[in-house]
């Protein structure tokens, strides 16, 4: 089952991961997805239940849902 996210660490999502700032991939559960650990990509959004939404680089719009993957902010981003 899954569960949603405490709306806390949501907010910190929203704070730390807006709209084009750039993000590495630590970590996916997706076995279908061609993203890899490493893969850079640009944050659109953070959805309402702290899926965070990428434009990747190599040329995919994929989401990553809570839980089931990790993203890290890169450079010297505010």
């Amino acid at each position: 089952m899954f569960d949603f996210p405490p709306i806390e660490d949501v907010a910190a999502l929203y704070d730390r991961l807006p709209p084009g700032t750039r993000v590495e991939l630590l970590w996916i559960l997706d076995p279908t997805s061609p993203l890899k650990p490493g893969d850079l990509g640009t944050v659109q959004f953070v959805g309402s239940i702290g899926t965070v939404f990428c434009r990747w680089d190599r040329g995919v719009e994929k989401s990553i849902l809570w839980g089931m993957g990790e993203v890290r902010k890169i450079g010297n981003q505010e």
